[in-house]
């Protein structure tokens, strides 16, 4: 048996429903009301409601309104300086920051000198870095020096590197 009632698929639900909001809207619109017709103008394209003549302004803002208005700025700068240095009263002075030197860790003391030990593990690291050395001897790979690696470069320049144009200043 059928049942009563029809059902839509997914896709016409979806329609109807927008449909429905379509139809909404387009009513809202009508309601709304019309805006007026524009007043009946002369040659010139000015209208001829009887407006009083123009007339020139002398000043816009006096004197007076300006200076009070400056004061009021600069006691509102002042006022703001002053709950800042008031809410960080240490901020005005400098203070320099030194790290402690002679760091003594309770034992057991796994590392007996750590400033010897720093001092050899940066010279390992400078000597890997500035050294030149071999990487793969049977491909002709070699280390060297980042500065004569620079240089390098800077001599023979990179191999397909896109060129400068021409209207390049250099």
């Amino acid at each position: 048996m059928r049942e009563s009632g029809s059902r839509l698929r997914p896709a016409a639900r979806t329609g109807a429903v927008w449909l429905g909001a379509a139809a909404l809207a387009v009513g809202l619109v009508r309601l709304l009301p019309r805006p007026a017709a524009p007043a009946a103008t002369d040659g010139t394209g000015h209208a001829q409601d009887n407006l009083p003549p123009a007339r020139h302004e002398g000043t816009d803002v006096g004197f007076r309104a300006l200076l009070v208005a400056g004061v009021l700025m600069l006691l509102a700068l002042v006022g703001v300086l002053g709950f800042a240095l008031w809410l960080y009263p240490g901020a005005r002075t400098d203070k320099i920051l030194t790290p402690a030197t002679n760091e003594t860790f309770p034992a057991p003391r796994l590392q007996p000198d750590a400033a010897a030990d720093m001092a050899r593990f940066r010279a390992e690291q400078l000597q890997q870095l500035n050294g030149a050395y071999w990487l793969d001897r049977e491909r002709r790979r070699v280390h060297m020096p980042i500065a004569d690696a620079m240089r390098d470069v800077a001599a023979r320049g990179i191999p397909d590197w896109p060129t400068t144009p021409g209207w390049v200043r250099r």
